[in-house]
């Protein structure tokens, strides 16, 4: 995938803040970028940055409040509203699996926890659409995003 541009590398054995940060800084000045949503679990050198930079910066959450966006990437698949050709997004479409809990909350988890099957894209959409519900900008309109090849 390197070596068809699907990925970028990080140059070293470990993830240096500086280098997503300003990977981070090139996309939003590339894109109209209108939030940037990350992983409470992501490296807190890197939400500092951002932060010093005035970024607008939303915490995805974790468990049972995802159920909403989790659903409603659900619901954008089967209607075809979202779009992808992406060979990377596909596999981990592959290997992300549901669950309901008792009150059908609907739950995004990779088959079992010691699989080397990501579902990292999959995951990052489902963050990115909780504030898009919670904004409205979700109207029933048209397609709503695509997934870059």
């Amino acid at each position: 995938w390197y070596a068809q541009g699907m990925l970028t590398m990080i140059p070293g054995p470990i993830i240096e803040p500086d280098v997503i940060f300003e990977y981070i800084m090139k996309i939003n000045e590339t894109f109209d970028v209108q939030m940037n949503v990350v992983d409470r679990a992501g490296d807190a050198e890197i939400l500092r940055m951002l932060n010093m930079e005035g970024l607008d910066v939303y915490h995805a959450p974790r468990g049972y409040v995802l159920s909403n966006p989790t659903k409603k990437l659900q619901s954008l698949v089967l209607q075809q509203k979202v779009s992808y050709a992406n060979q990377i997004f596909e596999w981990n479409c592959s290997n992300t699996q549901i669950t309901y809990d008792w009150n059908n909350n609907i739950y995004a988890h990779k088959d079992n926890k010691n699989s080397q099957g990501k579902i990292d894209g999959v995951m990052c959409v489902i963050y990115c659409l909780g504030p898009m519900i919670d904004d409205k900008i979700l109207d029933g309109s048209g397609s709503y995003f695509s997934i870059p090849d």
